[in-house]
């Protein structure tokens, strides 16, 4: 709603009388007029809300005394529009943007409110639909509602663009956002008190995040296409006026949209109004020079190394400049790269799987990096993160992994016992969080400054199958050797330090077929009997 008035208020209530023949109930004025963008020959747009209107709506258009395009709509039909988008939102979709009540404001504002509660349910289901557990770690402005919309409105209907980039594009931006945004304020709170949300300032964040299942997704979807073609036949029908006006409608609104300036880029991409809990949130196409941008650089240089093997997802990334330099490993989601993951199944078949989309990687990465820094466990620092590319993006860690200290011991060398021996302190521990791994090779070990830290953690979660974390470091390390006794003092060394906080019962459980199977084509069958021999002797 718009408080800073208009020029003719009178002389529009007379019009909008005058047109309603006696069945007058509300009255609003939005559009140019009130936005702020208007030109001398700009029309004032009307929202006429009539009792009892039986063409149920209709355009009009009227010269004199004022220049008027007013939407003609029965009261009912507008409020079913609000609830359920009885008419595609054609009409209660200009409540969205700033407008100023001139007769029964309390009708617009509880119908604006309405519809601006059902914009961020549908908005927060498609969130959720997308994200799952990770939209829970969203914090979204409360802008970003009106933008995602006006964004999906623009695309079905370009002509609305020029209207939207002039109301938040010009001088007066703020002053219109502000009048927009009370009423989705007014509209979260009502979900704050259903639990949906829980709100910090201009800011909110989604508090049930149940990924529902594709046949609603697609039903939600299905709505939403009727809604746009719903939209387009009510303007038809509401537009039944002559020819010359629909000429000169066409001529304007054609003419608007070649004067289109800078679409803001909140409009071009309204989820550069969210931020992350844990790290930054990055997006769009130069993401790095933004991510230079969030690092503190000013003017730098940049360098990327690709990765060391085919399949891996990771480069380094060095920015330089003013006298530092920061090294950054970029991780890409990618689906090709979920091919390996693919043939991890088909290989672990029914002992265990893992996840291949992308998206689900990069969300089990991050709320493990998140969880285990929380409970104290050293991983690799979070610097960003790109939900639309998929990238995660974290300082590059020093030291050497975990992979060569093992394949050291296993060809005779007696250090590094201890650190096997901590790396099953760490996975006990892990465990006893109701964490798993999901890929505990030693290779995703760093030793960093004398501390053990993971850094691959795409296929870590809560729960899950704890015995694999065990079965996986304990066979695959073992492939390619034929040395038993490295082999058992290895497996000694690493039950050592499991036992301080896990259970025998979880560690018995490895010696199954089961968890054994998957490695008998690379490890020798000997070296697998040695192992399996150790766990039960160790465990007994």
């Amino acid at each position: 709603m718009n408080s800073g008035g208009i020029d003719e208020p009178d002389k529009l209530k007379e019009l909008a009388e005058e047109l309603g023949k006696g069945r007058l109930y509300a009255l609003c004025v939005y559009g140019s007029k009130v936005a702020g963008y208007a030109r001398p020959e700009s029309d004032y747009d009307l929202i006429v809300v009539l009792d009892g209107f039986r063409e149920g709506i209709r355009y009009k258009y009227v010269d004199e005394p004022v220049t008027v395009s007013a939407i003609l709509v029965d009261k009912k039909a507008m409020e079913s529009d609000a609830k359920s988008a009885r008419l595609g939102e054609f009409v209660v979709g200009r409540l969205l943007n700033v407008y100023e009540p001139l007769v029964n404001p309390e009708f617009f504002r509880r119908l604006e409110v309405e519809y601006k509660t059902r914009v961020i349910e549908e908005e927060v289901y498609r969130i959720v639909s997308e994200y799952g557990e990770l939209a829970k770690e969203l914090l979204i402005h409360i802008d970003y509602f009106l933008f995602s919309r006006l964004k999906s409105r623009s695309g079905f209907y370009p002509p609305a663009l020029y209207s939207y980039v002039m109301t938040y594009g010009g001088p007066l931006k703020e002053r219109n956002l502000k009048a927009t945004r009370s009423g989705f304020v007014e509209a979260a709170d009502r979900l704050v008190e259903m639990g949906l949300l829980e709100r910090d300032g201009d800011y909110v964040r989604i508090l049930e995040a149940e990924r529902s299942s594709w046949i609603k997704a697609l039903s939600i979807h299905t709505k939403m296409t009727v809604r746009s073609i719903t939209h387009y036949l009510v303007h038809g029908y509401a537009g039944r006026v002559k020819p010359s006006v629909v000429v000169r409608e066409l001529a304007s609104k054609l003419g608007r949209s070649a004067q289109i300036g800078e679409v803001p880029r909140e409009l071009k991409n309204p989820k550069c109004l969210w931020k992350l809990a844990y790290g930054e949130l990055i997006t769009g196409e130069e993401w790095v020079e933004e991510l230079a941008k969030l690092l503190g650089f000013d003017e730098y240089e940049v360098k990327e190394e690709g990765p060391k093997e085919f399949y891996s997802t990771t480069t380094l990334l060095t920015l330089k400049g003013g006298g530092r330099e920061e090294r950054l490993v970029v991780k890409r989601f990618r689906d090709p790269m979920s091919l390996k993951w693919l043939a991890l199944n088909i290989w672990a078949l029914a002992s265990k799987k893992f996840d291949l989309t992308p998206l689900a990687r990069l969300k089990r990465e991050y709320m493990a990096l998140k969880a285990f820094r929380e409970l104290g466990i050293c991983t690799k620092e979070l610097v960003a993160v790109d939900l639309e590319d998929r990238i995660l993006v974290s300082r590059y860690m020093e030291g050497r992994d975990l992979g060569s200290v093992v394949k050291g011991i296993l060809s005779g060398a007696e250090e590094g016992l201890e650190l096997v021996e901590r790396y099953g302190e760490l996975m006990a521990k892990i465990h006893s969080s109701c964490y798993y791994l999901g890929d505990s090779k030693p290779s995703n070990v760093i030793i960093h400054d004398g501390r053990l830290c993971i850094v691959d953690l795409e296929q870590a979660g809560r729960g899950g199958d704890k015995a694999w974390d065990i079965a996986e470091f304990l066979y695959y390390s073992m492939k390619l050797t034929l040395n038993s006794k490295s082999a058992s003092s290895l497996v000694k060394a690493f039950l050592k330090g499991y036992m301080k906080h896990g259970s025998k019962e979880l560690v018995r459980k490895v010696t199954g077929v089961k968890y054994v199977r998957p490695f008998e084509p690379f490890v020798s069958p000997n070296i697998l009997a040695s192992v399996v021999r150790t766990i039960k002797e160790e465990t007994e």
